[in-house]
């Protein structure tokens, strides 16, 4: 009930005492013609409200944070009494009206701009219904049927560091080597190869007489596959306000996902955890599957409440198949910092920290310091200059 419908009331009862009072039938028509007037715009309102349907179309269902996608509002309603208007009012505040007619459906053009990665469904939101003279104003929560649009974070310059076939760890031991298990054939000796390779049986067949030597055989094998690299995502609750969160939140997927394009670039074997309440796995060989890393990124979510060194050191279980690990959070504390150093040291892995930051902590220096005498590359992104 509005302010209009207040006054239309006490004029139409004023005019019924009067009439009653003096005797006009002019009067109490004018007074009975205005109530029908009110139980109609009841009756259009109520009814509108019960048989008004909204659909939202998209057109197009994935876009890049920061892009602006256009869709299409639909309404429509089933009454034989003409409503005056109609507004869907979306969840994040838009307003669209509509100017009904009976069983005719009416379209809005609308575009938004998504300035965050996520997954968002158009349809949430109010509906409200006016009658045809404004008297009542009617409103129901709605969930229309709506497409989705995943929103993929941006990709971001990154350049990730070299890993080589053979890394040398914490006591000089060679790691993905040969594989053993799978010889392919011998070759002639070469300056610098091991004794271990050696093929004595083949080698003593090598003797000749005459000159008195040997050719020394060596085994060869089938060269080991490449170290994984893992990208390890820190999806834990971010504690600040809304906007800026909502930022970090970004720059992590942005960041974690320009170092898997990178990586699958030279033909590296990836690994992305992402350690939230609950932990994912996506692995990849090649530029192709980057689309599977995109996918997941856009739709994480940001709740994990575990300490995010726990999950550094489950990056580290598997160090004679892992290269490299490089970081990526929004919340580097002195105990991430040794979870990082600690595992460079002790697993012989190479370790890469970025930091999601837009300030200067006291202790940023420190912690900066701290990486990069342990050998630990580090790099600061802005999120709120990411992408």
């Amino acid at each position: 009930m509005t302010a209009r419908t207040i006054h239309f009331i006490l004029i139409m009862a004023a005019m019924a005492l009067v009439a009653l009072t003096i005797g006009s039938s002019a009067l109490l028509r004018i007074a009975v013609c205005m109530l029908i007037m009110l139980i109609l715009s009841l009756i259009s309102a109520v009814w509108g409200l019960m048989t008004v349907k909204i659909a939202i179309a998209a057109d197009t269902k994935r876009i890049e944070r920061g892009a602006n996608a256009s869709y299409r509002i639909i309404a429509s309603y089933t009454s034989l009494i003409p409503l005056g208007s109609l507004i869907f009012v979306s969840s994040d505040g838009r307003e669209n009206a509509f100017e009904m007619l009976p069983f005719k459906k009416q379209i809005n053009y609308a575009s938004q701009t998504f300035r965050h990665r996520g997954v968002y469904t158009l349809g949430e939101g109010r509906i409200y219904v006016f009658d045809m003279f404004g008297l009542f104003a009617l409103s129901k929560k709605m969930n229309a049927p709506s497409d989705s649009i995943v929103v993929i974070p941006k990709k971001i310059e990154f350049e990730a560091p070299a890993l080589q076939t053979v890394e040398i760890g914490p006591e000089t031991r060679r790691r993905f080597q040969d594989d053993a298990s799978a010889p392919s054939g011998v070759r002639d000796w070469r300056d610098g190869d091991s004794l271990k390779r050696v093929h004595w049986k083949l080698t003593m067949k090598t003797y000749d007489p005459s000159l008195r030597n040997l050719r020394p055989m060596v085994r060869t094998y089938d060269e080991a596959a490449r170290p994984d690299t893992v990208v390890l995502c820190d999806l834990t609750h971010i504690d600040a306000v809304d906007e800026w969160a909502k930022y970090a939140q970004d720059a992590v997927c942005e960041a974690s996902y320009g170092a898997v394009h990178s990586l699958l670039e030279g033909e590296n074997s990836v690994r992305m955890i992402l350690a939230g309440s609950t932990p994912g796995e996506i692995a990849g060989e090649n530029i192709m599957e980057a689309e599977n890393f995109l996918n997941a990124l856009a739709s994480a979510q940001f709740d994990g409440t575990e300490p995010f060194e726990q999950a550094i050191y489950e990056s580290a279980r598997h160090p004679e198949r892992t290269g490299m690990v490089i970081v990526v959070t929004a919340k580097m504390t002195m105990r991430v910092v040794d979870a990082i150093t600690r595992i460079g040291k002790t697993a012989g892995i190479k370790m890469m920290a970025v930091w999601i930051t837009d300030q200067r902590r006291a202790d940023t220096d420190e912690m900066l310091s701290r990486l990069e005498s342990a050998g630990v590359s580090a790099r600061c992104i802005n999120p709120f200059k990411a992408g």
